[in-house]
């Protein structure tokens, strides 16, 4: 997910489509947040 939004985010600003690009980038951060480690807050 997170790699087809960087590829959708460079075809859309190359477009001429500033928004729609700034839009699938942020989703696209927002999936890349399931690829952290977690932190189980256990020693």
């Amino acid at each position: 997910m997170v790699v087809i939004c960087a590829i959708a985010t460079v075809v859309t600003a190359i477009a001429g489509y500033a928004g729609y690009a700034a839009t699938i980038a942020a989703v696209g951060v927002a999936a890349s947040v399931n690829l952290l480690p977690r932190h189980t807050g256990q020693g």
